[in-house]
């Protein structure tokens, strides 16, 4: 169970993926294959049983997840492997990547 920060340059933009009106966790939330993008208020929780690449796109803010917090800033990437749930605090754009 970790987070690691990495280096990352994202495959995707905002502009492809589809966005949904409705609101989740009062975020909007835009999908594209294995892929989310987030784009969050203030907090945003999700659930880490493999690996997840973060890609900080917008805003500052921190993780919180059951061992511990980590700050985060624009640009920055991460990989979450098995860390369960976590959230991203923080008002923010968000691209995370699902892997297996």
């Amino acid at each position: 169970m970790q987070l690691t920060p990495i280096p990352f340059e994202p495959p995707y933009s905002e502009q492809d993926f589809t966005f949904s009106e409705k609101k989740v966790q009062g975020a909007t939330i835009g999908k594209k294959d294995d892929a989310l993008f987030i784009v969050s208020q203030s907090r945003y929780k999700l659930e880490c049983d493999q690996k997840h690449l973060v890609y900080i796109a917008e805003g500052n803010g921190h993780f919180k997840w059951k061992r511990g917090e980590k700050d985060f800033h624009r640009g920055e990437g991460f990989l979450l492997e098995k860390i369960g749930e976590y959230e991203l605090n923080g008002r923010g754009k968000y691209l995370i990547i699902f892997e297996k």
